[in-house]
């Protein structure tokens, strides 16, 4: 088992910033952290199709997506593309690769006795799972 080791930095994202400057100081701290991943995952893209197509083709068309994509989600990761010099694409694959490969989202409300928490998939067009916050509690 590995276990990190060391500090770990806090930071304090200002929700009131340009969306697209919230992230900046993290992804600064953080780039050659984030570069270096981002080369892993192209490298594991290369290794099914070596042709370099896919990331051309995630950096080609991904970027005319943003702008459909809700704000202020669309400005921050066209700000985390801009601090991080990864391209716009790959930074849109990343943050929406969740949804497009397990078909799966979530919903999470409070009520007055605690949060509940439904993820939904499309098995069977049904609730997937329920969690609530005594089971999100216990299981950190």
């Amino acid at each position: 088992m590995v276990r990190f080791q060391g500090a770990v930095t806090w930071y304090t994202i200002n929700l009131d910033s340009p969306p697209s400057k919230r992230w900046t100081e993290i992804i600064t701290d953080k780039k050659k952290e984030l570069v270096s991943m981002v080369q892993a995952i192209r490298d594991l893209a290369d290794a099914f199709v070596p042709s370099g197509r896919l990331e051309e083709l995630v950096d080609r068309a991904l970027p005319m997506m943003i702008d459909t994509l809700p704000y202020p989600f669309n400005e921050e990761m066209k700000g985390i593309a801009t601090a991080s010099g990864v391209p716009l694409g790959e930074v849109i694959l990343f943050n929406i690769f969740y949804e497009i490969f397990t078909v799966c989202t979530s919903l999470v409300a409070e009520d007055p006795r605690g949060i509940l928490e439904w993820i939904l998939g499309k098995r069977d067009g049904r609730w997937m799972s329920f969690l609530t916050r005594s089971v999100l509690e216990n299981a950190t």
